[in-house]
């Protein structure tokens, strides 16, 4: 066969292997991004994200961090805490009711539960998953629930459930969630459910249900679903009802209910319908109720009730009707009560009650109105309240509850996505961080910041959040931080920092915190800061800048801050920098730059200025960058870039601007992108609520698979100080077109100021070739020899075949002190063949065995068993040779010569491949 008709034969087999995949798979898509399940949200603006290997930072105007719980949690009635294990609700839960079983029935706005479709309506069990065959499918909101042995009795604003017409309520069957030939067939939406005996009592939005003229307000045959005789009339939407004996609570935004007048809330005769003489006249409708044996309770939008000032929250006297002393004060609405036991569960649209803060929850004490311990703090309002035993089901608008307090700025957990205990508590928005060695430098709007007066710029210690002696004093905002050896350039709106005048742009010593003569003068705001080499590049507002006209964005002289000829002349503001190698990307709100149109992102020459044919054209502003070898993410205000629709952040090609299948779809702008290369994520902050079309409050963090550069993962990164030398270790968990990595170090020495410490400049000193493209675990050392004592910090440049390239974090070591505890590393190289070296530390003079294992636990081998000395790092030979390929265990048992009872012992795995 000839070439030509080979090829042919080959597109006709690609065709048809092209529709198999659409019969078979119509809905296959590339994997091009899941989200981090366990990362926490917050309630708030995150507007800058800084991604270590362990720890994620983030500033904003946050006032609370959470797990992502989703509408609906169950929580535990002693401590607070939500049961994750839970399936997550992607929208509000408003109605909620115990199965009788310990699981639950949900009702409310969503689609989905755990990931399943589940629209408005779910049975969730009692061994905390979701009931897979009950499905009743709801085509429109369900606001109330209730249940009465065989059937769940549902009211909302749907029209179809269960496969059926059933227009605003329906009974369902408990096992099968099938429709019931009960149908009632009201005229609009119903929102309250009751059960009494046969009665079904109703309330909502209605003027005729179960054959009969009902305005609001209803009470229907539990079997025929016919309406009774019984017909208060109110004259207004019922919201809540509460059977009691021969009498049932209302309540609503009624004015007339059962012939009387009767303000928002009442109680009718079960008999006739009749208002009672009970009369608490509230001054503002009334939403929910909640009725124990001597009290009744009220909550809603009310500041006065039975005479009495009370705020959203009231304690009646079910005889009288009058408030008892019982006052909570809520700063703002009720939508949910539930009473158990000693406490009282509230739930709504409040942040403060009984005089404490609690956000949307709280629990409290019914004989003094004060709010206990227990303090979940959702992070939006609670509408929903159910107890059964030791467990509360909580629904609403949330998206997290079981939060923690952190203003502005906090620390999350890279693994576990969980808030730390570090809480620095700023006083008003962190909008810049940069990282150093064990300092954080935060910039703002603060004014008070880890426990110290700080005035828009603080360096925080990592540890215990505390604001360090460093006070560089700014007199208004700092937007933008960058970090080079000991200088830390500042950019915002200030006029004096560091205790001299610098216009909206400075460099401060790390050690000193005072000014450096460096001083470009800006005339307007600086919104970026990027640093390469000797030059500073810088966007904002500014028109002028170094002593020249720069509009918008500037390349400064590190060492002298005059403005280089480097000159782009963007017609617009600039809010976002990222430097490649020899090409500097800009977004902002520009149109025009380096005299073409270029709409708000562009890829300049770093050394000429000029526009490369690059051109992703935006529709809207562009607000952050960053950058991961042959892809830029872009975040911002657009909703089209690339050539395609991406919802404010996108995945472009370095090369030749257009989208990558990449697409988070968020809902608003995004104002931060980092990358973390090491755990292979990309983490997002900004205005937004939904990513990838679930409910993602304005953080997240999202997979890349399609990340070319993403891949040359760091698993690992450790540095070991010894008497003369430090030993870098480091693992990769995949890499591609991986060039090598440069090692650069830097001597850290004490300074005579405070326990500041001033650093010299990174320097290279030795370099350690990579696998090139590789799907698997890659292990690499490298020893730095005949050092002097002292601290050392190292990091690890890794550059692609390409010469773009990202650094590590940096890891410090002392060299020349002795070991402080016992340990026991890695082999290295590992896999090995045939001899490889083990290393161990003891921090006193110690009895030291180490033997290998094989895979049946046999010992083949002791390297060691003797007494070693304390205070080097021990280095054991390992030679193989002879031995079969495998995997081998070694494992030491250190005993203290000088104290018996202190031991160590510890097993690592290593691997032999010939």
């Amino acid at each position: 066969m000839d070439r030509e008709n080979r090829s042919h034969a080959t597109q006709v087999r690609l065709l048809c292997l092209s529709i198999l995949l659409l019969v078979f798979f119509p809905s296959y898509t590339s994997p091009a991004q899941t989200l981090q399940e366990n990362l926490y949200v917050t309630n708030g603006t995150v507007s800058t994200v800084l991604a270590t290997e362990n720890t994620i930072y983030i500033g904003g105007s946050f006032t609370l961090v959470g797990p992502h719980t989703g509408g609906g949690a169950a929580l535990d009635t002693a401590t607070g805490m939500p049961d994750l294990g839970l399936p997550k609700v992607n929208g509000t839960i408003y109605t909620v009711i115990p199965d009788g079983q310990g699981g639950w029935y949900i009702g409310g706005d969503f689609t989905s539960v755990g990931g399943v479709t589940r629209n408005r309506i779910a049975h969730i069990l009692p061994n905390k998953t979701l009931s897979s065959s009950w499905n009743p499918n709801a085509n429109s909101t369900v606001q109330a629930l209730a249940l009465s042995d065989s059937t769940v009795y549902a009211g909302g604003s749907f029209t179809t459930i269960a496969g059926q017409s059933r227009n605003f309520i329906a009974a369902l069957n408990v096992s099968t969630g099938a429709a019931t030939s009960w149908n009632p067939n009201a005229n609009s939406t119903v929102q309250a459910l009751a059960l009494s005996d046969s009665t079904v009592y109703v309330g909502g939005f209605f003027t005729s249900i179960g054959g009969q003229t009902r305005n609001y307000l209803a009470a229907l045959g539990a079997s025929s679903g016919a309406a009774t005789s019984w017909n208060p009339s109110a004259n207004n939407w019922v919201f809540a009802l509460a059977p009691s004996d021969s009498t049932i609570y209302a309540a609503g935004i009624f004015t007339s209910v059962g012939g009387q007048t009767r303000n928002y809330i009442a109680v009718l005769s079960t008999s006739s319908g009749a208002a009672t003489g009970w009369d608490p006249n509230a001054n503002n409708p009334v939403f929910a109720l909640s009725v124990s044996d001597s009290t009744v309770y009220a909550g809603g939008d009310f500041t006065s009730i039975g005479g009495q000032t009370r705020n959203y929250l009231a304690a009646l006297d079910p005889s009288t009707g009058a408030p008892t002393s019982w006052n909570p004060s809520a700063n703002s609405g009720v939508r949910a009560l539930a009473v158990t036991g000693s406490t009282l569960y509230v739930g709504g649209g409040f942040t403060s009650i009984g005089g404490e803060t609690r956000n949307y929850i709280a629990a409290l004490d019914p004989s003094t109105a004060a709010p206990t311990s227990w303090n979940p703090s959702a992070n939006s309002g609670v509408r929903a309240l159910a107890v059964t035993g030791s467990t509360l089901y909580v629904g609403g608008d949330f998206t997290s509850i079981g939060g923690q307090t952190r203003n502005h700025i906090a620390a999350l957990n890279v693994s576990t996505g969980a808030v730390t205990s570090w809480n620095p508590n700023a006083n008003s928005d962190v909008l810049s961080l940069a990282l150093f060695g064990s300092t954080l430098y935060a910039g703002g709007d603060f004014t008070s910041i880890g426990g110290q007066i700080r005035n828009y710029i603080a360096a925080l210690d990592t540890a215990t959040g505390t604001a360090t002696n460093w006070n560089p004093d700014a007199n208004s905002t700092v937007q933008a931080l960058a970090l080079s050896d000991s200088t830390l350039y500042a950019g915002g709106d200030f006029t004096s920092i560091g205790g001299e005048t610098r216009n909206r742009i400075a460099a401060l010593g790390v050690s000193t915190a005072t000014a450096t003569s460096w001083n470009p003068n800006a005339n307007n705001i600086v919104n970026t800061i990027a640093l390469s080499d000797s030059t500073v590049y810088v966007g904002g507002d500014f028109t002028s800048i170094g002593g020249e006209t720069r509009n918008y964005l500037a390349a400064l002289v590190a060492s002298s801050g005059a403005a280089t000829s480097w000159n782009p002349n963007p017609n617009s503001f600039v809010y976002a920098i990222a430097l490649s190698g020899s090409t500097v990307y800009v977004g902002g709100n520009f149109t025009s730059i380096g005299g073409e149109t270029r709409n708000r992102i562009a890829a300049l020459s770093a050394l000429t200025g000029a526009v490369a044919s690059w051109d992703p054209n935006a529709n809207a502003s562009v607000r952050a960058l960053a950058l991961s070898g042959s892809t830029v993410y872009a975040g911002g205000q657009f909703t089209s870039i690339g050539g395609g629709t991406r919802n404010y952040i996108a995945a472009l090609s370095a090369s030749t601007g257009a989208t990558t299948i990449w697409n988070p779809n968020v809902n608003s702008m995004v104002l931060s992108v980092a990358l973390d290369f090491v755990n292979a994520r990309v983490y997002v902050g900004g205005d937004f609520t939904v990513v990838l079309n679930e409910s993602r409050k304005y953080f997240a963090g999202l997979t890349n698979p399609d990340d070319a550069s993403l891949p040359v993962q760091l698993a690992e990164f450790t540095a070991v100080g010894g008497i003369r030398h430090a030993e870098l270790r480091w693992k990769t968990e995949a890499e591609l077109d991986n060039y090598g990595f440069e090692i650069e170090r830097r001597n850290i020495q004490k300074s005579d100021v405070g326990s500041q410490t001033s650093e010299v400049r990174w320097g290279k000193i030795g370099f350690v070739p990579g696998a090139g493209t590789s799907s698997s675990l890659q292990e690499y050392f490298f020893i730095d020899e005949n050092l002097p004592p002292g601290r050392y910090a190292y990091r690890i440049k890794q550059i692609d075949l390409d010469g773009s390239f990202t650094y590590t974090h940096a890891v410090e070591v002392e060299v020349g002190a002795a070991p402080r505890e016992f340990s026991l590393s890695q082999n290295y190289p590992n896999p090995f063949n045939p001899a490889t070296t083990i290393e161990f530390t003891l921090p006193e003079d110690s009895h030291v065995t180490l033997k290998v294992f094989d895979m049946l636990g046999r010992e083949v081998a002791t390297l060691v068993n003797e007494e070693r000395k304390a205070g080097v790092i021990q280095l054991v030979s390992f030679d193989a040779s002879g031995w079969a390929s495998g995997i081998y265990f070694y494992r030491i048992n250190a005993v203290s010569v000088g104290n018996p009872d202190r031991k160590f012992s510890q097993v690592r795995k290593t691997v032999l491949l010939r």
